[in-house]
């Protein structure tokens, strides 16, 4: 038995999701950046603009061709839509800082001899290997920043197929609704 509760329930879900957050998904415009992966074109050929698109047909020109390729949707695996290109230097300075600081360590403690006479140095190996990894965190720190300060990467957002949700009546002499969702 069909409760109005239920009912009020289904429909519910299919509103919510037929309204999801589309506006942050990328979509295919022209002259939108990509890579299309797809076996019909080299992999030097698959980084272009997007010339148009619609639903069976994607027409792309490739960097490294002057000439327009037009693309059936069948035959496309993926395509990522291009988020422009960035530098991280923080990301270089937090992988150069864990690199020295373990290799800083290592060395500390490898390095480490007993102190016989008097000495300004830590007089444990946990205390020279602590010494290490600051003082080759440090450095690596420093060098991992400058890298991923120089170096730019293109960041890609894959692009999502958007589910589409719908409602119609059940019938003419039924009560109810029919929900249906295509992808």
């Amino acid at each position: 038995m069909r409760t109005p509760a239920s009912m009020a329930f289904v429909f519910a879900l299919a509103v919510l999701d037929a309204t999801r957050g589309y506006a942050q998904l990328p979509v295919l415009v022209d002259g939108t950046r990509v890579r299309v992966v797809t076996q019909s074109l080299p992999a030097d050929h698959q980084l272009g603009r997007i010339i148009s698109a619609d639903h069976d047909t994607v027409a792309f020109r490739p960097d490294a061709d002057p000439f327009t390729v037009s693309l059936a949707v069948s035959e496309i695996e993926r395509i990522d839509i291009s988020q422009g290109s960035h530098r991280h230097p923080g990301r270089g300075a937090l992988v150069g800082l864990t690199i020295g600081a373990i290799g800083g360590a290592v060395f500390g403690a490898s390095a480490y001899a007993p102190c016989t006479d008097w000495c300004l140095l830590p007089n444990s190996r946990a205390a020279t290997a602590g010494l290490g990894a600051a003082f080759f965190g440090l450095l690596g720190a420093a060098g991992g920043g400058i890298v991923g300060a120089l170096i730019k990467a293109e960041e890609w957002k894959p692009l999502v197929v958007r589910p589409t949700s719908g409602l119609t009546p059940a019938g003419q002499r039924a009560f109810g609704i029919q929900v249906s969702r295509t992808f």
